[in-house]
């Protein structure tokens, strides 16, 4: 796929900043959020695709996008 290497989460600086934001969300019960970055740090070889489907609530590829980049947003914001 000729989009594959534009996704947000695709480069090793956006892991930093997935586990930065990881910190910054809400604590407790594990949130969607939380969780799709701790799989997305897990898996970092994983297509926003698998990803989803790994979900305790499946997600469409485009929702994983979505929320991933919402994620790197927050961690930059609050550097």
């Amino acid at each position: 796929a000729k989009d594959a290497g534009k996704s947000l989460v695709s480069a090793g600086k956006d892991s930093v900043a997935l586990a930065g934001a990881l910190g910054k969300v809400a604590t407790g019960a594990k949130s969607p959020r939380q969780e799709l970055a701790q799989l997305k740090l897990e898996n970092p070889e994983l297509s926003l695709d698998a990803l989803g489907k790994m979900c305790s609530e499946p997600m469409t590829k485009s929702s994983v996008n979505r929320r991933l980049q919402k994620l790197c947003a927050v961690a930059q914001i609050e550097e």
